[in-house]
């Protein structure tokens, strides 16, 4: 008879939380359990091997394991167990509407290919992997102080990869949630209806798709750009483009990704140019250019994705027939890239230059951005880069903030005003800006500092800058 070294040691496992594979089990030894006459028998010996596999729960507890216990590998009932834990239920509802800021080239909007069978409930039941997203932001909420960065970071954390996402305090008790990627349907029902997503007590919150300027600051007297001024300007005029080919025009309308269709078969491959922009604040003040060989150029993906519109330096500009009355306070915000550090380069500014914001005053102060209301205030803004640029002209109380951190204030920039004054675009009459532009406009009122942080923030973040 053969048996086991003496003595006999039965199979033995350590485990280890965190470390040791759950549910793994020793082989089964029969010695351990079968008394040493009988080892040998194979009828016994058999009937005792059969009986542990009838009874071994090993696979069992694995299962067990990865389709319940294990969030990160739970499917089906394993995941509604988990929201009954967490308070969360797999069916949501969205709004009924077509689409929710994220405006598709038909008018039905993405919920008609994810609901089968038409869309007469708006009820969405998330897959599993939708629903887990679901979990963790629930976890991640018990464990939020509720504060703007721990909200950015759980919105971050939720929707990696996909681009910019993002709390805008709005300064009213409420807030928005912005997202600068197209959301499926099931991550709108999440953060739209689930309530899972913080927030401060006695502060309602809101969900954005694409956010602009005026989503940020409210409405502007005018507002022109390759973006879009806000997200309920989607489908709306943005601007009209010429082609060199054959001098062909086209009006192009903005989109649900926040500017035009570039992909549209009017771009063949040769040279663009733009004859308008339309005023997006809905006040009719359109920045023109009739004269060909006067109009800004518009380069496709320029930016981060975004058509950019450039200024020549020497002839290239746009004006408003309407004029504009504004007194002070008044506020210019605008994304622009200066390139030529031997000229000044005007922006947004009405002929004669009685206050406009600018790059380097009188051609002899490169890298600096100015604003004039009679009294030049320059700050650093390095030549050849983007920068979101808030001019604040309130006479002594006047700021001047480059891309958020840099605030500058309690400067003076005189008294000047917009007085029945046509805009101009690139040009004061004398100098003739030569860099890039995306976007810009005049409000009335003192922007605050939160809000041109808010501004800067927000639109260096969508443009990548």
């Amino acid at each position: 008879m053969t048996g086991p070294p003496i003595p006999h040691i039965p199979n033995a496992v350590t485990f280890t939380p965190g470390v040791s594979p759950v549910g793994t089990l020793p082989t089964f030894d029969t010695w351990a359990t079968i008394i040493s006459q009988y080892v040998n028998s194979p009828i016994l010996t058999q009937l005792a091997l059969d009986f542990y596999a009838w009874l071994d729960q090993t696979a069992n507890f694995d299962a067990f394991y990865n389709q319940i216990w294990n969030i990160k590998t739970a499917t089906g009932y394993g995941l509604d167990v988990w929201g009954r834990i967490l308070g969360v239920s797999r069916i949501l509802q969205v709004a009924n509407m077509p689409f929710f800021g994220f405006q598709e080239a038909t008018a039905t909007g993405f919920f008609n290919s994810f609901f089968s069978g038409g869309s007469a409930s708006n009820s969405v039941a998330l897959t599993d992997s939708a629903f887990r997203t679901l979990l963790f932001a629930k976890a991640l909420a018990n464990i939020s102080n509720g504060s703007i960065p721990s909200i950015n970071r759980l919105l971050m954390t939720l929707f990696p990869s996909r681009g910019n996402a993002f709390v805008i305090d709005n300064l009213n008790l409420t807030l928005s949630y912005a997202f600068e990627f197209t959301l499926s349907a099931s991550e709108l029902a999440i953060v739209q209806s689930s309530g899972v997503l913080p927030r401060p007590s006695g502060v309602s919150a809101a969900v954005s798709g694409y956010l602009g300027p005026a989503d940020i600051n409210g409405t502007a007297k005018a507002w022109w750009g390759s973006t879009g001024y806000n997200n309920a300007y989607i489908g709306s005029n943005v601007l009209i483009a010429r082609r060199s080919s054959d001098n062909t025009t086209k009006t192009f309308t903005l989109q649900a990704n926040g500017t035009i269709n570039q992909a549209d078969t009017f771009f063949d491959g040769s040279n663009y140019f733009v004859q308008q922009l339309y005023d997006q604040s809905g006040n009719g003040l359109n920045l023109v250019q009739a004269t060909l060989a006067n109009q800004p150029t518009l380069t496709l993906n320029g930016q981060n994705g975004i058509p950019v519109i450039g200024g020549n330096g020497t002839t290239a500009f746009m004006a408003t027939a309407g004029t504009l009355t504004q007194a002070q306070p008044l506020t210019h915000s605008i994304v622009a890239r200066y390139v030529n550090n031997s000229a000044q380069g005007p922006v947004i500014t009405p002929s004669g230059g009685a206050i406009q914001s600018s790059f380097n005053d009188a051609g002899s102060h490169p890298n600096t951005h100015f604003a004039s209301a009679g009294t030049i205030q320059r700050v650093t803004a390095a030549d050849g880069a983007w920068h979101v640029l808030s001019d604040v002209f309130n006479g002594a109380s006047s700021a001047i903030n480059v891309d958020g951190p840099s605030d500058t204030t309690g400067i003076n920039t005189g008294a000047g005003t917009w007085s029945a004054a046509a805009i101009r675009l690139f040009s004061d009459g004398t100098n003739v800006f030569n860099g890039s532009f995306i976007e810009g406009g005049i409000w009335a009122g003192a922007w605050s500092a939160t809000q041109r942080l808010n501004m800067a923030l927000a639109r260096r973040g969508y443009l990548g800058i």
